[in-house]
């Protein structure tokens, strides 16, 4: 429903109009939030373990909104506590996109720095970056951070890609490790791994989901080395209307996904390999996200 009534008031209202819509609807889910019970490090730990059903070696890419959530533990706990619970096989990678929108980052003077530009994905993206052994990805608009075990080279080349999730992008890059999507205080969404498919093969999806206008914005590398990196942004007229979750129930069989809900509280694990899959299969009978 929520998803349906954001498809038809998108092009009704002003951009200032759909800000005061979505700082009330968070203000109000947080004050609900904030009167729940109370989710301990214990607590977390087991919805994590028994409810999404993360293993010692899993490789996990989080979404995540603790700031929704009625917790007793900071960001960096409970990265610390995935990074324990998939031990040194394991890791655990986020996506750090711009703090702005894609189209308005492209646009400002400012240039990306991959050590020092900050994530618009929230406090665990956030100390997932920060951590002292993460990797970044350079891309201005859709960077991915990453602690654990998933080589470098892996991030090595998203400055290259001509579309954001292309086969240079960690997205891609990621999947031979068999990522599972975890989503912690926020449903499904937010799955960014959706647009892999479209990206992958854009001339053969369904629809256009990315502008036909290309940006460039200067980037700098961890060595402080600077490069153009031009791409393409969303088409915020058709990905406002995605439904991955109703893709997900229709789609992809049900032993390669799970939702867990602690009161108002959405979790949900995913695989992103069937996710994937599902989603190219389905596009070649005219099936999307945004159906």
């Amino acid at each position: 429903m929520r998803i349906f009534i954001r498809k038809i008031l998108t092009p009704i209202f002003s951009a200032e109009t759909k800000k005061k819509v979505k700082r009330w609807e968070y203000n109000f889910r947080k004050k609900l939030a904030l009167n729940l019970p109370p989710i301990t490090e214990v607590r977390f730990q087991e919805i994590l373990v028994e409810k999404l059903k993360i293993e010692m070696g899993d490789h996990l890419f989080v979404h995540g909104s603790l700031a929704m959530m009625n917790v007793t533990f900071s960001s960096e706990e409970a990265l610390h506590l995935m990074l324990e619970i998939v031990g040194k096989e394991g890791s655990v990678s986020a996506p750090t996109f711009a703090v702005r929108p894609s189209k308005d980052t492209m646009l400002d003077s400012r240039k990306f720095d991959v050590r020092k530009t900050r994530s618009g994905t929230g406090a665990l993206a956030e100390a997932v970056r920060k951590h002292p052994d993460a990797i970044r990805s350079v891309h201005p608009i859709k960077s991915v951070a990453s602690v654990g075990a998933i080589p470098d080279e892996v991030f090595k080349t998203h400055q290259y890609s001509k579309y954001s999730y292309d086969q240079e992008s960690p997205y891609a890059k990621l999947l031979q490790y068999m990522p599972k999507i975890i989503g912690i205080g926020v449903p499904m969404r937010y799955v960014s791994y959706v647009h892999l498919s479209e990206d992958l093969d854009p001339d053969g999806f369904p629809l256009k989901t990315n502008s036909s206008e290309r940006y460039v914005k200067e980037c700098l590398d961890y060595d402080g080395e600077a490069h153009q990196v031009s791409t393409t942004v969303h088409d915020m007229s058709i990905v406002t209307a995605a439904n991955p979750e109703r893709f997900v129930r229709r789609y992809v069989n049900k032993t390669h996904w799970n939702i867990y809900n602690y009161f108002i509280n959405p979790f949900f694990s995913l695989d992103a390999n069937e996710l994937t899959n599902e989603i190219q299969k389905q596009a070649k009978l005219n099936n999307t996200i945004y159906d």
